[in-house]
């Protein structure tokens, strides 16, 4: 009898995490059909910070700020401050050129590595907009991005918004496909998060904005650092949405080993932030709670529940 309560317990919560939950905001996205935000001004167009901790990314660093430059966001409102973490290729040089010729580029030179929190960390209490962008290097936005990022933060209510993150260079052999077929399920269930409840769990990372008062400074340690950066303003009582026409694009992982790599790292932070926010799990029917646990610690815990 205690096995088979185990084994059906176990089985409801996984099958909870991977097709009730995500059905259930499907259906409840098609119920509600909220409108756009009627309290977003067009013009809303305060000074903004673009922070960016990189480490040798000569092959995208020259065309990424440009793009940023490029932009169809006000230049004289526009600060762009990148912070080079120990690089021992041509990045360096790279800056320092740029930093020559573009009056509103900052470049900070780390001659020891610290991490990207440390970074953000460093450049966020030098930085002069009212909204920070942090994003990747390789990570290239629209042309409109930006404005459709900031437009947001008119509603005082709003304290982190998130792009929608397009893969390229995707292949028929190899990873990508099944890597962008789930990711383009994970987009809708937050993109329906944030907007019924502002809870949307977690950026992708690559390209969002945040409120500059919002932001609280993280560990060194901190791996999942975006995730744990969006649930502080959640907690704030802020909240978090996604902005689906707000296109940024990235080249897609197709190498196996790589990308485990890289899960592994995600994974490991993802157990930080469950010890993080522990104490969410004593009320799991509130919207933050619910949430959390049905997008999230299900799946983090899914390995054991198999």
């Amino acid at each position: 009898m205690i096995i088979k309560t185990i084994f059906w317990i176990s089985t409801i919560l996984i099958l909870h995490t991977y097709l009730i939950y995500p059905v259930f905001l499907f259906i409840l996205d098609m119920i509600v059909r909220k409108k756009k935000d009627s309290g977003q001004e067009d013009n809303y167009q305060p000074v903004i910070s673009v922070l960016m901790a990189v480490h040798n990314e000569e092959r995208v660093i020259k065309d990424k700020i440009n793009a940023l430059f490029n932009s169809d966001y006000p230049s004289d409102k526009i600060e762009v401050l990148v912070g080079s973490d120990c690089s021992d290729d041509s990045t360096d040089q790279i800056l320092s050129e740029l930093q020559t010729i573009i009056s509103k580029l900052k470049v900070i030179f780390f001659r020891e590595r610290i991490g990207k929190p440390a970074i953000i960390n460093s450049l966020s209490l030098q930085a002069n907009g009212d909204i920070l962008i942090l994003t990747d290097a390789n990570v290239f936005p629209d042309k409109e991005t930006i404005s459709k990022l900031v437009r947001c933060f008119s509603d005082k209510t709003i304290g982190l918004a998130d792009t929608r993150l397009i893969n390229t260079g995707i292949k028929k052999d190899g990873i990508s496909i099944p890597e962008v077929t789930y990711l383009s399920i994970e987009t809708k269930m937050k993109y329906i998060e944030g907007k019924l409840w502002g809870t949307m769990m977690g950026p992708f990372g690559g390209f969002y904005a945040i409120r500059k008062s919002s932001y609280q400074p993280l560990s060194g340690a901190t791996l999942a650092d975006d995730f744990r950066i969006c649930m502080n303003i959640i907690e704030k009582r802020e909240k978090a949405i996604s902005i689906p026409d707000a296109n940024v694009y990235e080249d897609v992982s197709n190498n196996l080993f790589e990308e485990f790599n890289r899960k592994e790292r995600i994974s490991a932070g993802n157990f930080q932030n469950l010890r993080h926010f522990s104490f969410l799990l004593l009320k799991p029917f509130s919207k933050w709670s619910f949430c959390f646990i049905s997008h999230n610690v299900l799946r983090w815990l899914t390995p054991f529940l198999w």
